[in-house]
């Protein structure tokens, strides 16, 4: 059974690295970015060339509440994360 990671912050730099790292080692992938375009294509990317399965969330993790509206979108969709940054509050 393959491990979940949530990578945030997807869009580029370290956030970008790290997904791209545990995508190729065969974990699947939760990417939380701000920006819908490069996440999907990403997601796709992964999928396509690794074999994961890839989820796409869509927010900015600054915000407030954020986190939380996470956890629920991945109890309802029933992914449950194995590794995860650890989320930054401003």
């Amino acid at each position: 059974m393959r491990k979940t990671v949530l990578i945030t912050g997807v869009s580029g730099g370290i956030g970008k690295e790290l997904a791209d790292r545990f995508a190729k080692g065969g974990h699947d992938i939760v990417l939380v970015a701000r920006s819908e375009g490069k996440i999907l294509e990403l997601a796709q990317e992964y999928e396509g060339k690794y074999g994961i399965q890839a989820t796409v969330i869509v927010k900015d993790v600054a915000a407030p509440g954020v986190p939380e509206e996470i956890f629920t979108e991945l109890k309802e969709k029933g992914i449950i994360v194995d590794y995860r940054q650890p989320l930054e509050r401003a």
